[in-house]
């Protein structure tokens, strides 16, 4: 499981009693699986279908 960092106490209680998919571990989607390609994919959907913004 991902490691919880964060002080004892009352907010890492609640945390580990009632946040069940901290306890689960993290799998990357399969087309983004590092923050480089996250990055460029986001920068190309980006050009692909938001319209350009032109300013003065």
């Amino acid at each position: 499981p991902p490691e919880l960092i964060c002080a004892d106490g009352p907010f890492r209680k609640f945390i580990e009693e009632n946040v069940h998919i901290a306890k689960k571990k993290f799998w990357p989607t399969f087309w983004c699986f590092e923050s480089r390609a996250q990055t460029i994919f986001a920068h190309v959907l980006r050009a692909l279908f938001l319209p350009k913004v032109h300013y003065r």
